[in-house]
Order: C-alpha cells, then sequence, then structure tokens
C-alpha cells in the first residue's frame, strides 16, 4: 500500500510540475509561443509534450538545448 501511495504522490507532484511549466510558458510567450517552444521540443527529443512538461530535469535540458539553438542561428 506504501508504494502505491508513493507512486500516486509522485504522479501528483509531476501535474503540478506540468501544469507550472505550462502557465509560464504561456504567460512569457502567448499560447502559439508555447505551442512553437512545446513543438520544438518534441521534435528534437521525439517526446510528448507530457513527457516533456512533467519531468523538470528533461524540461530544463530541453529548454537550453531549444533557446542554445535559437541563439546559435540568431549570431
Amino acid at each position: 500500500m506504501r508504494n502505491f501511495e508513493s507512486e500516486q504522490s509522485q504522479k501528483k507532484y509531476q501535474n503540478i510540475i506540468s501544469q507550472t511549466i505550462e502557465a509560464s510558458l504561456i504567460d512569457l510567450y502567448g499560447i502559439n509561443g508555447y505551442k512553437s517552444i512545446i513543438q520544438a521540443m518534441m521534435k528534437e527529443c521525439d517526446k510528448s509534450e507530457k513527457e516533456i512538461t512533467g519531468n523538470y530535469k528533461h524540461f530544463s535540458s530541453m529548454i537550453q538545448r531549444i533557446f542554445g539553438k535559437i541563439g546559435d542561428s540568431k549570431s
């Protein structure tokens, strides 16, 4: 039973992270900017939107890769 509760707690935590990331990106870049960023991430790592936004370490790495590429192309 303890493993089940721990697993449920982990899923709840991942959902909170996902919602926070989504809301922050939409606030910063608008819905179209958010969709564009997520699509670039999905293409780059071949993962779904929820897989990206639900895993903070993966999300952080993808942000660095995506925004790094944007910065490189502007130089």
